[in-house]
């Protein structure tokens, strides 16, 4: 990560005094992870996009506050999300809320079953983290839902994509 944020600096890409947002899939942890670590140690990144297909545990987790450990999970197009819990997740639960707190995470994955954060919790476990659904159908109702409310889908290439971009982390 830092390698490549070198090779973005020096080709202009990016600057050292604008924080950038990274987006990354959901299925196996590693990635968000090495992003969050990156950012701990000093690496200019406002946002950690943690991308999900319809499985969606972390938007789950993140956005109403649990997870179903054993849920069934969709086979999608993109199948390394294919995983309602993602493996390495517990390493954001760890740095974010303590050993305490991922051994009951820990616990409820090894038997089954939804588990829960409390508000304070899942405050500090969104810190800089945001997920967004990243799917088909999620893209086609967007589109359609963009023309429904705006009665029009292109203004220009740019407005739109950022429009889009936006549109799809916030849902």
């Amino acid at each position: 990560l830092f390698g490549v944020f070198g090779e973005m600096l020096g080709n202009g890409t990016v600057k050292t005094d604008a924080p950038i947002d990274v987006a990354v899939p959901s299925g196996d942890f590693a990635a968000p992870m090495a992003v969050w670590y990156a950012r701990e140690m000093g690496l200019p990144i406002a946002n950690i996009i943690v991308c999900c297909n319809e499985n969606g545990g972390v938007w789950n987790l993140l956005h109403k506050g649990e997870i179903r450990t054993d849920a069934t999970v969709v086979s999608t197009d993109t199948p390394l999300c294919d995983r309602h819990a993602p493996s390495g997740l517990e390493y954001l639960i760890s740095a974010s809320l303590g050993i305490g707190v991922v051994k009951s995470f820990l616990q409820t994955c090894e038997k089954g079953g939804t588990w829960y954060l409390e508000p304070n919790q899942q405050q500090m476990l969104r810190r800089g983290i945001e997920t967004c659904v990243v799917s088909k159908t999620k893209m086609e109702s967007t589109v359609l839902n963009l023309y429904k409310t705006i009665n029009q889908i292109i203004n220009s290439w740019n407005s739109i994509t950022k429009f889009t971009f936006n549109i799809i982390i916030k849902l």
